[in-house]
């Protein structure tokens, strides 16, 4: 069953200086099934935040649609598209900055269940317990503020948080990237559980490409506002169709040294061009090692077949796409 489904969606942002226009997500399309973890990657600046901010309601597109569990919410006014909303959670990157320094986390987590009507305070706590087993959290962090805790724990009381309003779609942007190996395991089990146990989805964004090919069971690669391939995880990484998404899953480092020592490495050229200037055609014919004269005509079409999906030059609809 398809959960959340965006369609063509455009969002843009004017240089109050310029006044250029930076379209920061260029009608992106996407599919989130329900109980389902999907990854979104690609280099700082590509809109991958922009797109997830965009769908919890953060950002306010100028095209497109955002239909959540059969209805279009930027068709809606605005209390009803608040209200549809509540079922969308963000994850925020910086845990720190997400909780209020002065505020105990029973208090944040209380304050989060009031905000939903609920105010029977043993029933609060009661909620508040479940989900403190199912973040792998103690009671014992209750009378404590966010910097007594260590990142990870911070980050579990963020999804805590967002588990109190009984999401079906969280979104997830960076949520381990400024934790160690061990801390990011922890987060990452319990987003796992999440998936199993609660049947949540989960839009995860991430730059750690490894982390996304274990947790997630599609991907989608973006680049300069757009979604240049999507496929199924294993199938994507296995044989990346577009030349970026072979850059990006070249960069992951194997654990055998003597491997890594021989094996032949894909260096993009250039740095990613302005989002105010992109060039013409194809956005990432510039630093493209195939890149051939066609690639500036006009952007390349999307080829779908086959669960996958591609926007490149080198496919068209002879191609085979498996």
């Amino acid at each position: 069953m398809t959960l959340l489904k965006v369609s063509d969606l455009v969002v843009e942002f004017q240089d109050a200086a310029t006044g250029r226009i930076n379209r920061a997500c260029n009608q992106v399309s996407l599919d989130i099934e329900a109980g389902e973890i999907v990854g979104l990657v690609g280099e700082s600046g590509c809109g991958k935040s922009t797109l997830g901010r965009a769908i919890v309601g953060l950002e306010h597109p100028k095209s497109g649609s955002i239909v959540f569990d059969g209805v279009d919410i930027l068709s809606l006014p605005a209390a009803a598209r608040r209200q549809a909303r509540r079922r969308v959670q963000y994850i925020f990157q910086d845990s720190l900055a997400a909780l209020e320094p002065r505020q105990t986390i029973g208090s944040a987590l209380h304050e989060a269940l009031i905000i939903r009507g609920e105010r029977n305070p043993r029933a609060r706590a009661a909620r508040i317990g479940e989900i403190l087993a199912a973040t792998n959290l103690n009671s014992g962090i209750l009378t404590r503020r966010p910097r007594e805790l260590s990142g990870g724990q911070r980050q579990r009381v963020c999804i805590a948080r967002a588990l109190l309003a009984e999401p079906k779609l969280l979104i997830c942007d960076e949520p381990v990237s400024s934790l160690d190996t061990s801390l990011r395991a922890q987060v990452m089990n319990v987003f796992l559980n999440l998936r199993d146990e609660l049947g949540v989805a989960i839009v995860l964004i991430a730059h750690d490409l490894a982390l996304v090919r274990q947790a997630s069971a599609r991907v989608n690669v973006m680049y300069l506002g757009r979604i240049v391939e999507s496929g199924p995880s294993g199938a994507l990484y296995a044989q990346p169709l577009h030349p970026y998404s072979r850059a990006l899953t070249a960069a992951i480092l194997g654990i055998d040294p003597e491997v890594e020592r021989h094996r032949e490495q894909t260096v993009l050229k250039g740095d990613l061009p302005s989002p105010f200037a992109p060039p013409s055609g194809c956005s990432f014919r510039t630093r493209c090692p195939d890149a051939s004269d066609r690639c500036a005509a006009a952007e390349p079409a999307a080829l779908v077949r086959e669960g996958r999906s591609v926007r490149c030059k080198l496919y068209d609809e002879t191609a085979a796409v498996n």
